[in-house]
């Protein structure tokens, strides 16, 4: 190996100043750059291409590294592509999820503060209601007070009935009894029997009517007991005496109940301002009275409190031996007027039912005005009396016309009177002399 061999192999060159060439005998020979001549130009003119022999000689590592892995990768740059999906979709879709998991949150958390239950407080002194409620984190609100048979302060009724959930701070509203009024016995000597019994039932007595012949024009009262000017209370029995009717009156008809029991059943009507079952089954009460008729009621007349629930109703229905049992309701929706429900075949007493509410029908026609029928598969307290029954709904409390006719009552007396003139021609007997 001569020496430029070596020199190429281990990397000692020449200076950078000088261009060695070998002379014939071997020896080199330094020869000197003319002036003006680059050094780098000449040694890029001269200077062969490296081969791959130089090449592996130069970096022999680097050589082995691409002959096992491959010639090195050329990073380039990429456009950046637009996502699948818009951003803003993602946006917008994150805050509905938000809004509705939201919303979901509120909902159960609204429905779990609305578990509280009502407490029954009807029958309850005001004191005590008041301190359960309070106890449930609850409020009361009295709404009226009115006088009845009860004990001073009783709640009568209540809204909304025991068990229904409300949240915490929720007002129950509560009817109360101003107690027992004390005041003299007005005087309606004189009075036609529609007028005394409005003055009467505003006060809260209960009345009765007996009839007996008389010169005096016919309904016109001739005797109140107690007299007028005795002292009274709230709930008291008033009996009146009026004067018997001629053949064209349309209070009382010449019947004789004597020996027949009717129930009758005024259903609570869930208003606080009237109760007009309870009105209408005072008035009916008098009139079969009047034609010595017993009668026996679900509900305590002497006051307009709505206690009595149907079970407790239906109890009293069955420790009755009846004749017949009628029932008065209101619906709080529903169409308007006036249907009579007869029981379904199903049911016991239907045949004796259904020409008894036949017979209803036709006498509120003619008396009041537009009927409709209808049957019932079921009626827990007309079905408890074991007698032949029927049901007057009177009315929904969410139609105005209906509503109109509760306060009125002129109309309560003309249902009343059809009805005793159909329970009186299917039950009854007429006196003698009558047409």
């Amino acid at each position: 190996m001569n020496r430029h061999t070596q020199d190429t192999l281990f990397g000692d060159f020449p200076h950078e100043d000088e261009h060695t060439e070998v002379s014939e005998a071997g020896e080199p020979d330094t020869v000197v750059e003319p002036e003006g001549t680059s050094p780098d130009a000449t040694d890029s003119a001269q200077e062969p291409p490296e081969d791959a022999a130089q090449t592996f000689l130069a970096d022999p590592g680097q050589h082995a590294v691409d002959a096992f892995f491959g010639p090195p990768r050329l990073d380039r740059e990429r456009p950046a592509r637009p996502p699948l999906v818009p951003r803003w979709l993602i946006i917008a879709a994150g805050c509905l999820l938000g809004v509705g998991v939201l919303a979901l949150g509120i909902g159960l958390w609204s429905s779990q503060q609305a578990s509280i239950p009502t407490p029954k407080l009807v029958g309850v002194d005001y004191g005590v209601a008041k301190t359960r409620l309070a106890e449930k984190g609850l409020r009361i609100t009295v709404t009226e007070r009115r006088f009845s048979s009860s004990s001073r302060d009783t709640v009568l009724s209540q809204q909304p009935t025991p068990g229904t959930k409300l949240r915490s701070g929720d007002a129950v509203t509560v009817v109360v009894s101003a107690g027992t009024e004390q005041f003299s016995m007005p005087n309606v000597v004189g009075d036609g029997l529609l007028l005394a019994r409005g003055v009467l039932g505003t006060k809260g007595l209960d009345v009765r009517v007996q009839a007996q012949p008389s010169q005096q024009p016919s309904d016109t009262v001739l005797a109140s007991s107690p007299a007028a000017g005795q002292v009274v209370h709230t709930g008291d029995i008033v009996l009146l005496t009026v004067a018997a009717p001629g053949p064209d009156s349309a209070v009382l008809l010449p019947y004789d109940m004597t020996g027949v029991t009717v129930c009758i059943d005024p259903a609570p009507a869930n208003d606080a301002l009237s109760d007009v079952p309870l009105d209408v089954a005072r008035r009916l009460r008098s009139l079969v009275e009047a034609s010595h008729g017993k009668v026996v009621t679900t509900r305590a007349l002497a006051d307009t409190s709505t206690l009595e629930a149907e079970p407790a109703r239906a109890q009293k229905a069955a420790a009755t031996s009846s004749t017949v049992a009628i029932g008065f309701s209101t619906v709080p929706v529903g169409g308007a007027g006036l249907i009579v429900y007869s029981p379904s075949p199903i049911l016991p007493h239907a045949s004796a039912s259904a020409k008894l509410c036949s017979r209803v029908a036709s006498d509120l026609a003619s008396g009041v005005g537009t009927v409709h029928v209808g049957t019932l598969t079921t009626d827990t307290v007309m079905v408890a009396s074991g007698a032949p029954w029927c049901r007057v709904q009177l009315g929904a409390l969410s139609q105005r016309e209906d509503v109109a006719k509760f306060s009125d009552t002129a109309w309560e007396d003309s249902v009343a009177r059809s009805m005793y003139k159909a329970i009186a021609a299917v039950y009854g007997h007429k006196t003698q002399g009558s047409p």
